[in-house]
């Protein structure tokens, strides 16, 4: 049931830090001879620090979020999107060493996850895609190909490659499924994508465009990043393009897709992300009770906490 009146107290922020209460003056978070340092001695210090803000924001933000969309993200959901981020990682393994490397456990992680998510359902949810946004998405819009790739980690051997495959094509999947380091080799390099693609680097997809069926593409070089390191690395692809589509001028043919597009257009807005998530607050009647927190959420309402109680007293 949706609580009418989201209340941050003081209790929230004490019990990010893994508290128990802040009630009582002598509840010690560590004792000594002679006192000790009280729940709300450490509460007064650390709540104005600019992290402590952060999470507070963050916290108000995910909670907000559960309440109008807890119920559209499932434990299913959540599961899918694990499996996403560690195929990206590299595999279950290395993403459990990730996961040592800063502390937390997969049941954690997966609780964060499942609060990223349901925040991103919030701010989908609010996403109104126009006709005009789907005619500019359009013009960069290319639909999906049917395609063959090499993918390697040196220029010197991807021409070998392309040297042999243009000697006899019929090889191309022979090949691919050999040399490739992609995860299309299994299927012998085989792949689609279209524009939206993001299992595709960008420099691939140009060069697709182009192409006709039947087709084999020169050496490109596509530069991406190591989600794990955050280093770039250099690839190298051959494209054999086997089926090419013509997108045509009817736009609502690709609907579907075209409001993709423009959805995650509008979730990587800021202003339109901050718009929401102010419309959220104030349908939740969000209030920061603690004077010293009173700009937590000033990025988004536009105003302190001050601000609303003058507001309200005029309206008195």
């Amino acid at each position: 049931m949706k609580k009418s009146m989201l209340t941050i107290a003081t209790a929230s922020l004490c019990g990010l830090f893994l508290l128990t209460g802040c009630g009582k003056k002598d509840d010690y978070v560590v004792s000594m001879k002679g006192g000790g340092i009280t729940q709300e001695q450490y509460y007064n210090k650390i709540k104005t620090l600019e992290t402590s803000q952060q999470t507070l924001q963050q916290m108000v933000i995910a909670k907000v979020a559960e309440e109008q969309c807890g119920d559209k993200v499932s434990d299913k959901d959540v599961d899918k999107e694990l499996e996403k981020i560690q195929k990206q990682i590299g595999g279950k393994d290395k993403f459990e060493q990730q996961l040592k490397l800063i502390g937390q456990s997969e049941s954690s992680f997966k609780k964060s996850l499942k609060q990223q998510l349901t925040i991103q359902e919030l701010l989908k949810s609010n996403v109104k895609v126009t006709d005009d946004q789907m005619k500019k998405a359009f013009k960069d819009f290319h639909p999906e190909v049917e395609a063959q790739v090499i993918c390697v980690s040196e220029k010197k051997k991807a021409d070998d490659l392309l040297a042999k495959v243009e000697k006899d094509p019929k090889k191309f999947g022979e090949i691919a499924k050999k040399e490739s380091a992609d995860e299309s080799a299994k299927k012998d390099g085989e792949i689609t994508f279209d524009s939206n693609s993001t299992n595709v680097p960008a420099a691939v997809k140009e060069a697709a465009w182009k192409m006709k069926d039947g087709q084999i593409s020169k050496v490109i070089k596509a530069s991406t990043q190591d989600p794990s390191t955050l280093q770039t690395i250099d690839s190298y692809y051959i494209i054999k393009m086997n089926k090419q589509q013509d997108k045509g001028n009817d736009y609502k043919k690709y609907e579907k897709e075209l409001k993709d597009i423009v959805t995650q257009q509008e979730l990587s807005n800021p202003t339109f992300m901050q718009e929401t998530i102010k419309k959220a607050l104030k349908e939740e009647d969000v209030k920061v009770d603690d004077k010293d927190l009173q700009n937590v959420l000033a990025q988004f309402t536009g105003a302190s906490n001050s601000d609303q109680k003058d507001d309200k007293k005029e309206e008195k």
